[in-house]
């Protein structure tokens, strides 16, 4: 049995356990490449963030040249009563320019600042250096124009640093510059948007160029754990930096491995808890299909016993060759006396089918239970003698009355001295004690016999059991007689009190209810 149990504990944990170490081994050999694989899907989103960001920028400035373009529209080239103008430098701090050149050189460039005339001067001077230095992105935009679309153009920083030259063509007649401070407009312009992107989700830092010089952040940002960077497309100079907030996307990708790890080790542990008592099931249908079938052999052994002994002394008188009549009644008396052993067997296995079917009933009435010992240990008194047992009786003749089933109760006391004879050794002898204390009516079955260890003793009451080390594996019985004896002790509401010790003996007492 053992054998077949350690063969199918092995096929069950190899079906379960193999399938799950090749999948976490495979998930840790391929840690590097699913690393690579989370970064690259969190680099495309960090860069759409930052392209997002970049676009607003632009629509932001566009915004700027549609209204440059209304006016111009409306009115004529800048002058300084132009309510458009002046509101547009009004309502933005970064802006603090706007210029207007036409596309013939002679003609005098128009132009609105909010500076002094000195730093207008100067303002408009670098513009039309600049518009001189960068004639083949003028060329360019204007194509563009010619084509349909309205594109602002950065021309780098004028004057000082953090003033920036934006350019875009105006009805294909002027050439339109702002003046932007550019630190102004991410700050107050740009802002806005990229609080609205992050939430809590991410930490946006701006800096000038490859500095750590951070103009803007939303939170505490460090450039050794930063995820991605762009330049900003109006405003080269600067650099958008994002990262993700408290996690590396190398750590993240490791976090949402051992996660996976996690889970599925998790899930290991419940499926090696249903194997386990899956196995613990099989173990117990396993014993279990032992155990009948030596209970078929016992109970074919018990059986047989008593079978030969009455066909070889029927056969014996069948035959005539006994002539003493004291004789004939002797081998009478062992051939009822084995049929009563008999019957007993067979009525044992029948009470335990019933009771595994639920259909045991007991009869009870006002019995005394002096009488149902007595009765029952002389059922005994043969076997007791040709195998030169002393059995000692000692009742309290002072015993109330109790409510019984006289024949279970009878067979309950008949199977503990049953027990009593085939587990005694060199001191045959049984000692049989009724009495009362304090909560109980008892009848107390003492033998001298081989005993039982602690271990056994929690297992003896259990159907089709039966000690398998010692002397006492040698001794055949059906291993239900103890079973039987609890049912039918607890049926009287009562309970068995097991005294036993290796080599020593056994007392089992049935107590029952005053």
């Amino acid at each position: 049995m053992n054998t077949t149990l350690k063969k199918i504990g092995s096929i069950l944990a190899i079906l379960v356990l193999l399938p799950i170490i090749a999948v976490i081994t495979f998930e840790i050999a391929n840690l590097t490449e699913n690393e690579k694989r989370i970064g690259e899907i969190y680099e495309n989103q960090l860069k759409t963030i930052l392209f997002s960001l970049n676009q607003y920028s632009e629509d932001f400035i566009s915004s700027w040249m549609s209204q440059i373009r209304i006016a111009v529209a409306d009115e004529s080239p800048i002058s300084e009563s132009s309510n458009i103008y002046n509101k547009l430098l009004a309502e933005n701090r970064a802006l603090e320019g706007i210029a207007l050149i036409g596309f013939d050189k002679n003609e005098a460039p128009n132009y609105l600042t909010l500076n002094s005339d000195k730093d207008s001067n100067n303002f408009v001077n670098n513009f039309l250096r600049i518009i001189d230095s960068n004639r083949i992105k003028i060329d360019k935009l204007r194509r563009m124009v010619d084509a349909g679309y309205n594109k602002i153009e950065p021309l780098g920083e004028i004057i000082e640093t953090g003033k920036s030259m934006l350019v875009s063509i105006i009805n294909d007649k002027y050439i339109c510059g702002f003046s932007v401070n550019s630190e102004i407009f991410i700050k107050e312009n740009l802002s806005q948007k990229i609080q609205q992107i992050t939430q809590e989700n991410f930490v946006i830092a701006c800096t000038r160029g490859s500095t750590e010089n951070i103009i803007y952040s939303t939170g505490q940002f460090n450039f050794k754990n930063e995820n991605s960077s762009l330049a900003l497309w109006l405003f080269p100079e600067y650099k958008i930096s994002i990262q993700l907030k408290g996690e590396t996307i190398s750590i993240l990708a490791k976090n949402r491995l051992f996660n996976s790890i996690f889970i599925l080790i998790v899930l290991t542990l419940v499926l090696i808890a249903g194997l386990f008592f899956v196995f613990r099931i099989i173990k117990k249908e396993v014993k279990l299909a032992q155990i009948k079938s030596d209970f078929v052999s016992n109970v074919s052994h018990e059986l047989r016993t008593p079978l030969a002994l009455i066909s070889m002394y029927s056969e014996t008188l069948e035959m005539g060759r006994i002539n003493s009549d004291e004789k004939r009644n002797e081998y009478y008396k062992i051939i009822s006396n084995e049929t009563n052993r008999l019957s007993r067997i067979v009525n044992s296995i029948l009470n335990f089918s019933k009771i595994e079917a639920g259909k045991r009933k007991y009869s009870f009435e006002k019995s005394d239970l002096n009488d149902i010992v007595t009765e029952a240990l002389s059922s005994y008194e043969h076997q007791l003698k040709n195998e030169g047992f002393i059995c000692r009786l000692n009742v309290d003749k002072e015993l109330p009355l109790i409510s019984a089933d006289k024949e279970a109760l009878s067979e309950a006391i008949i199977n503990l001295i049953d027990n009593s004879i085939k587990y005694s050794t060199d001191k045959k002898q049984i000692d049989i004690i009724t009495g009362i204390d304090k909560k109980y009516i008892f009848v107390e079955v003492i033998d001298y016999g081989v005993g039982i260890s602690n271990e056994d003793q929690e297992k003896i009451f259990d159907k089709f059991f039966r000690v398998t080390s010692g002397q006492v594996h040698n001794t055949k019985g059906t291993g239900l007689g103890l079973s039987l004896v609890k049912h039918i002790v607890e049926a009287h509401d009562g309970n068995i009190v097991l005294k036993s010790k290796i080599g020593s003996g056994s007392s089992f007492r049935l107590n029952f209810p005053k």
